[in-house]
């Protein structure tokens, strides 16, 4: 079995710690964002102008999936979404495939492998 790592680096926010610096920095954007959420309704709620940009969350998720309006804060997780997309345009195009493979009067159409 394996050693669990020990878990050296410690939240100064929470009780939580990790057992690797770059953990303990991703988590730290949580406690950033729930700032950076609780000034914008502080000010929202005493009437100030609130950045324009804080309206769709842009500041706190900066890029955007091309395909729908999904927001992410790093880019491998934009990539991982994005596969979604593309599952569902290729399983599309089996099932058009099939489809017509099947309208086919001749019969002699293929149907696609899996």
């Amino acid at each position: 079995a394996a050693v669990p790592r020990q878990r050296l680096y410690k939240c100064n926010e929470c009780e939580r710690s990790f057992g690797f610096l770059s953990n303990l920095k991703r988590h730290l954007l949580i406690h950033k964002r729930q700032r950076n959420l609780h000034l914008k309704l502080e000010t929202q709620e005493s009437g100030s102008v609130v950045p324009s940009n804080s309206e769709d969350g842009a500041h706190v998720r900066p890029l955007k999936c091309t395909d729908c309006d999904r927001r992410f804060m790093n880019l491998c997780n934009l990539r991982r979404h994005q596969t979604i997309h593309s599952k569902r345009t290729k399983s599309n195009s089996k099932v058009k495939a099939i489809h017509a493979a099947a309208s086919n009067a001749s019969g002699s159409a293929t149907l696609p492998r899996k």
